[in-house]
């Protein structure tokens, strides 16, 4: 009996040597190249992408701080029509914040006060000056006038953002 190579098998790729079956390797995953390769393109589409990302949040962070201010100066201005009564809004730059007098947070529905902390979580903001006319507060009476006009300053990361009240 000699020993000779028969390729019987349905399968082209393997050889039958003497009854034993044998199979050609097949290529399965990357080269190292490739790997290496594929790593530098993610490595510079982060270094072009990341920084971009970064600029953004302090403007977005400025966006969402401007516009919970007009939110809650419309809101207190409402409050006061709906009551026939005074709400005052007094801006405390030592503590990073503002307050509601006489309201109940909207969002919370905290009974105990209406404050909303600039520095924190998701605004993340200094508050700047604040010149309401001499003050640091704004009075809307009970028909949702404001006693004063002025300017609210807010910033973050560098960013500077001024809100501006009109006079009524």
């Amino acid at each position: 009996m000699a020993l000779g190579l028969i390729n019987e098998s349905p399968n082209p790729r393997a050889h039958v040597l003497g009854g034993l079956s044998m199979r050609r390797a097949t290529r399965r995953g990357f080269t190292l190249v490739e790997l290496v390769l594929v790593m530098g393109i993610v490595a510079v589409v982060a270094v072009v992408a990341v920084p971009r990302f970064g600029h953004g949040a302090p403007v977005r962070r400025l966006d969402a701080g401007e516009k919970r201010i007009l939110t809650d100066l419309a809101y207190a201005r409402e409050l006061a029509r709906a009551r026939s009564q005074s709400i005052t809004v007094t801006f405390d730059n030592t503590n990073e914040n503002y307050s509601v007098s006489n309201a109940v947070d909207p969002i919370r529905r905290d009974p105990a006060g209406y404050t909303v902390q600039l520095d924190e979580s998701p605004y993340m903001l200094e508050l700047g000056t604040v010149d309401l006319d001499g003050d640091n507060a704004l009075i809307f009476d009970g028909f949702g006038t404001a006693d004063s006009g002025g300017t609210i300053e807010i910033s973050s990361g560098g960013r500077f953002r001024t809100v501006t009240i009109d006079a009524p």
